[in-house]
């Protein structure tokens, strides 16, 4: 499966030398998260936070690491606005 057009920035390649399983769209704290499942696991990333990238086993566990990486990501004022949405 192809990473669907939209779900990668501009310039950038699809992984490579991965089969993607699934591609699946979830929201945390008002972003958009776009989750990719490989045989091997799944990652999780969002077009509006570059530089946060996160894996895990499951989704789930993908899911609570990019959560835990958000708040040192933004700044105090721009997460309080984020979860206040």
């Amino acid at each position: 499966m192809a990473v669907p057009e939209g779900f990668l920035r501009p310039g950038e390649e699809a992984p490579q030398g991965k089969d993607i399983l699934a591609v699946e769209v979830g929201h945390i704290e008002g972003y958009r998260i776009i989750y990719l499942q490989t045989a091997a696991n799944w990652s999780a990333y969002s077009l509006d936070l570059p530089g946060i990238y996160a894996g895990g086993v499951t989704r789930a566990e993908a899911e609570k690491r990019f959560r835990a990486a958000l708040p040192g990501h933004l700044t105090p004022t721009r997460y309080q606005k984020a979860a206040s949405v």
